[in-house]
C-alpha cells in the first residue's frame, strides 16, 4: 500500500515518529512501535491493544487489533473461540467449526517489534 486514508483523529506513522518507518538505515524500537499501536487504538474505536506477556528480553508483547465496530465489541468472544482451538482435546469437531466460521477480523503481534 502506497498510501494510507486521511483522518482528522489516527495519526500516520509519519506524523507520529517524524520519519517513515522502515526507511533504510533507520531503526525504529519496538517500544516506540508499541508507542503507536497505543496512540491508533486511544485515537479511534476501531481498534484495540493489550499487553499480552512478556518477551524473554523482558519486553511487553503486544496485540492491536484492528475491525469494524460489531469485530471489536466482540473481540473477547473472539480471543475465547481462539483459546478453544488451541487444544483438540477440549473442543468438539462442531465446535471447533462455529469458532472457524464468520471471523473477519486480523491480528498482529510484535514481540520485538519486527514484522
Amino acid at each position: 500500500m502506497d498510501h494510507l486514508p486521511a483522518s482528522a483523529t489516527v495519526p500516520t506513522p509519519l506524523k507520529f515518529h517524524g520519519r517513515i518507518v522502515g526507511t533504510p538505515g533507520e531503526l525504529t524500537n519496538a517500544k516506540d512501535i508499541h508507542r503507536y499501536f497505543e496512540a491508533l487504538a486511544n485515537a479511534s474505536p476501531r481498534a484495540r491493544y493489550w499487553t499480552i506477556g512478556k518477551a524473554e528480553e523482558g519486553r511487553d508483547m503486544v496485540v492491536l487489533a484492528i475491525a469494524d465496530s460489531a469485530t471489536i465489541a466482540n473481540l473477547d468472544k473472539y480471543k475465547g473461540d481462539i483459546a478453544a482451538l488451541t487444544d483438540p482435546r477440549k473442543t468438539s469437531e462442531a465446535d471447533a467449526k462455529r469458532c472457524r466460521t464468520g471471523h473477519r477480523s486480523s491480528m498482529r503481534r510484535s514481540a520485538r517489534g519486527t514484522w
